[in-house]
């Protein structure tokens, strides 16, 4: 798994490359609720999806062998911008991790 870079502020946008991929990546905080849009290769995946703890941003079906993206959050609390730099943690998962995962 590797962590994603994220600030302690609540509406951002980052641009990353991931095993030969390259994902932009949207999160928008709004009434204490954080919204993720993914593109990978210039493909929309998701818009708009809500955030949740230890739960793949991407539907399994959108992932193409390509991995996925969860929140690992402290207490099992909702994602917060103001934690992501300490106790709140964006991770990339690769396919083979997921494989793992899923037995």
């Amino acid at each position: 798994m590797i962590p994603i870079p994220l600030a302690a502020i609540p509406n951002q946008s980052l641009s990353i490359r991931l095993n030969t991929r390259r994902y932009e990546i949207t999160l928008l905080a709004s009434a204490g609720i954080m919204a993720a849009t993914i593109v990978r290769d210039g493909a929309l995946l998701v818009q708009g999806v809500r955030c949740s703890p230890s739960m793949p941003l991407l539907p399994s079906y959108k992932e193409d062998n390509s991995g996925n993206f969860v929140f690992e959050t402290e207490g099992g609390d909702y994602p917060d911008y103001t934690k992501f730099d300490s106790t709140h943690t964006l991770l990339y998962v690769s396919d083979m991790e997921l494989k793992d995962i899923r037995g």
